[in-house]
């Protein structure tokens, strides 16, 4: 896990919520009691995300913590399940064809050579 990117995501779901909220982050500033460009430079990441400025912002556009906390929670989930698909994704059928295929000649090349009828050792004879 890199904190950078873990971050820039609540950077980015905040400013998610801003946008969903209708509000422009100058208003969300204004409700806030602070500086009109505080939210933009919050999310620019120009002022250092704090616990204080994510519970605060929520506040303004009328967000519970814990409600805050779960979306985030969800939206991680979601982009490391994007990022394990993507790793998936790319590798073409063509590649693993090929790679499967050069694992089974590789593993032919290293048998005995087939005979029409199975060769019986001394260990069969005590079976029958």
């Amino acid at each position: 896990m890199k904190i950078d990117q873990e971050v820039q995501r609540v950077r980015d779901l905040l400013h998610r919520r801003i946008y969903l909220s209708g509000l422009t982050q100058r208003e969300v500033s204004r409700r806030l009691g602070l500086g009109r460009d505080y939210v933009h430079q919050v999310l620019k990441g120009r002022v250092e995300l704090k616990v204080e400025h994510l519970l605060r912002i929520g506040e303004a556009l009328g967000v519970e913590p814990d409600q805050l906390y779960s979306e985030l929670v969800a939206d991680i989930r979601s982009q490391r399940q994007d990022s394990r698909m993507e790793i998936a994704d790319g590798i073409s059928w063509s590649e693993i064809r090929e790679y499967v295929g050069e694992s089974i000649r590789m593993l032919e090349s290293r048998l005995p050579p087939a005979s029409d009828s199975p060769a019986r050792s001394d260990r069969d004879d005590d079976l029958d």
